[in-house]
């Protein structure tokens, strides 16, 4: 037990933390597999600890965790009344790092804002790689790509993840503006070139990218955080002219770039055919809104306890076969994670869920926090369109972020 405790007192746990970080930032783009590997390194780096009982009472310490670990709780108490037992369990797998970063996070120190920068610097680097890639396949494929976006379809992205993709470009790009703005940030001037050149780079290439999510995030997140400006800072005139400057490329963009052109387009005719109620298999947006509606209907019947996050998928079926049984639709989940929670662990855990999403919001704070202005805005827009708590991707780009600016904020405690 000697020997153990003495490896144990030089296991390099800040070193092992900041690479776990860092591998699942550059997992985001890249891999599962290693963003599960990171997740493992970061939550295992609490454990192999001699400190491992205080790691375990500082994490159960901290409000934030423990909505957190209720939220995680609501979806295992749900597998009680599941008859899907094995969709059950990964839909709580899903939720892991709801439990895992929080934990592996109490192990360590409150993070200082300069190692909080760097993180968010190598994040702008890894997305502007990506973004070059996928800028790089569009043009080799540029006729053959616009066309296919007119029909609705995408721009290959990284992972095949082209939601998730878009968003993080959006947030990327205002953690790069921050960066550069930021007159305390101790980085080489070379560096800071480099930093705008590849933020304007995404900025051009994420309107080529043409997703709505992520350019309705990253205006969204802009039109919010000039509005703090102009009620802070109590400068109307720059604060109205940047909106303007704002509404012109948005304008400008939809001319000039066939893609978002195209795409653009494409959202008009959808909208459209659901107006006149024309719904089709391959109308996405269309669909959502069907998901979503059913949702309701199943919401209404079962407020209380939901139907378990394991019966999901047949309640939704059920639906689909009731309300439109002459029609060729994909069987869907509801794509709001709103919607989505309440069918799966009912009205309390919904209430756990928006408790355990707003309080870290509000514990941080959002004044003159563009980053933690952007970042909510960023993930109200995914969670409302869709349901990214119950993907990977979507579950690790959300915990990494709240869990690094929560430490952060310990700093100031």
């Amino acid at each position: 037990m000697h020997i153990v405790n003495k490896i144990l007192s030089y296991f390099p746990h800040r070193h092992l933390f900041i690479v776990g970080v860092l591998g699942l930032i550059v997992g985001l783009v890249s891999s599962k597999a290693l963003l599960s590997i990171a997740m493992m390194v970061i939550v295992g780096n609490a454990l192999l600890n001699n400190n491992v009982l205080a790691n375990f009472k500082t994490w159960l310490s901290e409000p934030a965790s423990v909505l957190f670990l209720l939220f995680f709780l609501s979806y295992i108490i749900s597998g009680i009344y599941s008859e899907d037992k094995i969709y059950w369990m990964e839909r709580c797998r899903i939720k892991l790092p709801f439990i895992a970063l929080p934990l592996g996070f109490a192990a360590v120190k409150p993070l200082s804002k300069k190692l909080l920068n760097r993180f968010l610097l190598v994040f702008v680097l890894v997305i502007g790689i990506a973004s070059l890639w996928m800028m790089i396949n569009y043009l080799s494929d540029f006729t053959h790509l616009n066309e296919l976006i007119k029909q609705g379809k995408p721009i290959p992205a990284p992972m095949n993840e082209h939601i998730r993709f878009s968003l993080e470009m959006a947030f990327a790009i205002i953690c790069g503006g921050y960066l550069i703005a930021d007159s305390t940030n101790q980085i080489a001037k070379w560096l800071k070139y480099i930093l705008v050149f590849i933020t304007l780079f995404l900025l051009i290439a994420i309107h080529v990218f043409a997703v709505r999510s992520g350019i309705v995030a990253l205006y969204s997140s802009l039109f919010c955080i000039v509005l703090v400006y102009i009620f802070a800072q109590k400068k109307i005139v720059i604060g109205i002219s940047i909106l303007v400057l704002l509404f012109t490329m948005a304008w400008a963009s939809l001319q000039f770039i066939p893609s978002l052109e195209n795409k653009f387009g494409y959202f008009k005719y959808e909208l459209q055919m659901i107006r006149n109620n024309e719904i089709k298999a391959e109308h996405s947006d269309a669909q959502r809104l069907v998901s979503m509606q059913l949702g309701t209907e199943i919401i209404r019947q079962h407020w209380l306890a939901g139907v378990g996050a394991g019966d999901i998928k047949t309640a939704m079926k059920a639906q689909y076969d009731l309300k439109y049984p002459n029609k060729d639709f994909a069987i869907m989940t509801p794509h709001n994670q709103f919607i989505y929670v309440w069918v799966c662990t009912g009205i309390f855990g919904l209430l756990i869920f928006i408790t355990a999403f707003f309080y870290p919001v509000f514990l941080i704070g959002i004044k003159n926090n563009i980053l933690m202005i952007a970042f909510l805005v960023t993930t109200l827009v995914s969670i409302m369109t869709e349901h990214p708590f119950e993907i990977q991707l979507g579950t690790a780009f959300y915990m990494l972020f709240i869990a690094l600016f929560l430490q952060h904020k310990k700093l100031k405690v």
